[in-house]
């Protein structure tokens, strides 16, 4: 792993000329007694040493290995050699241990494993077994190497990134061995339950990336592991395995304590939690998430570098990730191959309806009410920070930098709103407009994907509006609620179009505080008098509305922006549509325009999972306080305003805009 770019020997001159010199003073004293006074690993380092004098020096049957003169790999096609002349391999028995079964050889060099120095840029992969171990290895090396394929071909997954606690059958180095080789910084890789992990890493406090996998994906592709891996105990029928797995009878242990260990963990470490399922859907999306925990910028060009490399079907076929190197005494790729599906859903080829019943319920007992109070740990309050005289979230000012250096695009189209005035309604509205109709195509993703929040930083694992935007192939359709001043510059930059809606102050204001409520991120409002006091002093989030509506009012007049009215939209959503239409240059016949009209009604949108925001957990939105499509009425303010409430509010309306030609209805 010495020099990624141009490889090298992985391991010092001065350390190898000592193994080099112990091993033959080894050798001279031939005493078993004198073995005792080095540790294990010198000693196989050694051993190796010897191979490696032996390979280098002339008339002794040295060769050149093709893929790389990295130390261990070039004694590697030797080693396979040596491995495949092998008797079978006796299949191993697990043992327990500190109440996890685990393979006999990892209890045996226990002192060793515990004892492993971790580096503070060290960075950890750690998943479950058969969680997509490989392919998140393979991720972080190509955004590493900024989507570089050559650089991640130098030598196999497992010694770019080795699997520290694994100790294979003689004369295979074991991954201790090389991650204790390898310079910094190194990517390590490892199976551990969070309890048994190195101590050192906590230390240190390494970056962590954990990987997840739903259990009955995983159980499969464990058992088709197992079926191959001699050094892993046989697996007997798949009813039989199931058991096992269900019972955390197989190595590792439960599978269920390991995914909501290092759940647990997250909030208290630098841990990356990612899904399986979501790189699988979303890898772009992933893989950002990924190079912004590692503090990398990819283009979208390395982008789609990284994950065209990063396919099943490119790895399958990857010398470098499909182990087709490892000895069939080890692997038999003949009984199933390493990489087997790579899917979401085999499970159901294998499951009888009883097994998946049975797994969902021990899911539910097991996870559901412990995972929901662990999201619920890790939910912190979102404090308001001033940033340039405005109240905006803690998130958004810790992250200012990167938001106010947002690179938009000129086909890029900017939809922007005081919060709670009728954001998801335009939307959904656009993305229709620019679907001409097409319901099917507007049920991809929920709405939160489809035109990310820009300056949203949400806790993890949910994804920032920001990466998603990062993510997205032009031309993108992007959501804000940032006031003109403080918009990145690159939208006026690159000529924008920007759509803003407008609500009356008095219903804005009575839907942002039941927002409030249901919205985990905030501080509790208070009471509605309490929340209406900070509201017309312009002390909550993004500040004061009647700022907000006249400097977009102010800004029409000089940039490419369609500035509408939610009471519009609402007594002639067909007009107001037409509007939206035109300004992208798009042509709706009158069926099409029906169809809008129809699609974007309150109580479709209410009922529509891609836009009611029931996708997003309980633990950000408590939609049994408040739903998020709560009225979608002109006028709901009237029963909430006092007379004096109302009064005040018209007499501050009047100071702040009466000379700025900006009318507002309060009632249809």
């Amino acid at each position: 792993v010495v020099g990624k770019e141009t490889p090298s020997i992985s391991i010092s001159e001065q350390r190898v000329t000592n193994l080099g010199s112990k091993s033959s003073r080894l050798e001279e004293g031939g005493a078993e007694g004198k073995l005792k006074a080095h540790s294990r690993d010198e000693i196989r380092h050694c051993t190796l040493w010897q191979r490696w004098q032996r390979k280098q020096s002339p008339g002794r049957g040295g060769q050149e290995v093709p893929y790389s003169n990295n130390f261990f790999a070039v004694l590697w096609m030797d080693l396979k050699s040596e491995m495949e002349s092998l008797d079978a391999i006796k299949r191993p028995k697990l043992v327990e241990f500190e109440g996890i079964p685990m393979l006999n050889e990892m209890v045996e060099n226990w002192n060793l494993i515990s004892g492993f120095q971790a580096r503070h840029d060290d960075l950890l992969i750690c998943t479950y077994p058969k969680a997509g171990t490989t392919w998140i290895q393979e991720i972080v090396d190509m955004v590493q190497h900024r989507g570089d394929a050559q650089k991640c071909a130098w030598a196999p997954i497992y010694e770019r990134s080795p699997y520290i606690e694994l100790f294979p059958p003689k004369p295979i180095p074991s991954g201790f061995e090389l991650a204790l080789a390898m310079p910094s910084p190194r990517t390590l890789k490892s199976h551990l339950p969070v309890q048994l992990l190195p101590t050192s890493f906590w230390e240190q406090n390494s970056k962590i990336i954990y990987v997840a996998r739903n259990a009955k994906d995983c159980a499969v592709s464990f058992f088709h592991f197992h079926r191959m891996n001699k050094i892993l105990p046989t697996p007997g029928k798949w009813e039989d395995f199931l058991e096992n797995f269900i019972a955390g009878k197989v190595c590792y242990g439960s599978w269920f304590d390991h995914v909501r260990g290092w759940w647990e963990a997250k909030d208290h470490h630098s841990i990356l939690y990612l899904f399986y399922e979501d790189i699988k859907e979303n890898p772009a999306q992933e893989i950002q998430k990924v190079a912004q925990f590692l503090n990398i910028e990819l283009s979208t060009s390395v982008l789609d570098q990284i994950v065209q490399h990063t396919t099943f079907e490119c790895m399958k076929a990857n010398p470098m990730t499909n182990y087709s190197n490892m000895p069939s005494c080890v692997l038999d790729q003949t009984v199933s191959p390493f990489m087997r599906k790579g899917t979401v859903g085999d499970w159901k080829e294998h499951f009888t309806k009883a097994q998946s019943q049975q797994l969902d319920e021990i899911c539910t007992q097991k996870l559901d009410n412990k995972m929901e109070s662990l999201e619920t740990k890790s939910i912190k309050l979102s404090k308001l920070v001033e940033l340039e005289g405005i109240p905006m979230p803690n998130e958004i000012v810790e992250n200012w930098n990167r938001i106010s250096g947002f690179q938009a695009r000129p086909d890029d189209l900017l939809l922007c709103t005081y919060p709670k005035a009728g954001t998801t309604w335009i939307q959904e509205i656009v993305d229709m407009v620019q679907h001409r109709g097409d319901a099917q195509k507007c049920a991809r993703a929920p709405i939160n994907e489809r035109s990310p929040y820009i300056e949203l930083f949400l806790p993890m694992p949910i994804p920032s509006g920001f990466e998603l935007a990062l993510a997205m192939p032009s031309p993108r359709t992007l959501k804000s609620h940032l006031p003109v001043q403080l918009l990145p510059t690159s939208f006026w930059e690159q000529n924008c179009k920007i759509i803003y809606v407008a609500r009356n102050a008095k219903d804005c204001a009575v839907s942002y505080f039941y927002f409030q409520r249901m919205l985990k991120l905030f501080q509790d409002p208070g009471t509605w008098e309490d929340f209406l006091e900070n509201f017309i002093a312009g002390k909550v989030g993004y500040g004061s509305w009647f700022d907000h509506v006249r400097g977009w009012w102010e800004a029409k007049d000089h940039h490419s922006i369609l500035y509408l009215f939610y009471e519009d939209i609402k007594e002639n959503p067909a007009q107001e549509i037409q509007k939206v239409a035109q300004f992208l240059n798009i042509e709706l016949s009158t069926s099409v325009l029906d169809q809008i009209v129809q699609h974007t009604t309150f109580e479709c949108m209410k009922a529509n999972p891609m836009t009611n925001y029931s996708n997003m957990p309980s633990v950000f939105m408590d939609q049994n306080i408040s739903p998020f499509m709560r009225k979608g009425t002109v006028g709901n303010w009237k029963e909430h305003f006092t007379v004096a409430q109302s009064k005040q509010m018209d007499e501050i309306y009047t100071q702040q805009l009466g000379n700025t030609g900006l009318k507002f209805r309060t009632e249809l």
